[in-house]
């Protein structure tokens, strides 16, 4: 039995959030390299990270990924812009071994003209 890595360092993980930095780590054994723009506890499970994927098994996406499953976080010295984030609706589950897309919530309401 492999023994598991310890989990990327949560300042590290807000330092690329502040300073709008990519970062590069391992996920169900497979490389992503991400725009991280969130950190946030979803309901029933622990900590995830909403990112604009750059570079993995989908490109150009937003997706959340669970904090516990991260490996091998690297810090990127490229810098990203800000971008609008879709509101989220948080479809978890419970933990898994794959990170999910992100699906726009449903307006609920519209704002007054």
């Amino acid at each position: 039995m492999v023994p598991k890595q310890p989990y990327p360092s949560l300042p590290e993980i807000r330092a690329a959030i502040q300073q709008r930095r990519s970062i590069r780590f391992e996920y169900a054994r497979t490389g992503w390299t991400v725009e991280p723009h969130e950190l946030a506890q979803a309901a029933r499970c622990s900590l995830v990270i909403h990112a604009w994927v750059i570079d993995g098994p989908v490109k150009g996406e937003w997706m959340i990924f669970r904090y516990a499953d991260m490996r091998h976080l690297r810090l990127l010295p490229e810098l990203f812009p800000a971008r609008k984030r879709p509101p989220v609706l948080f479809d978890w589950r419970g933990p898994t071994t794959q990170p999910r897309r992100v699906r726009p919530m449903p307006a609920i309401h519209s704002a007054a003209p």
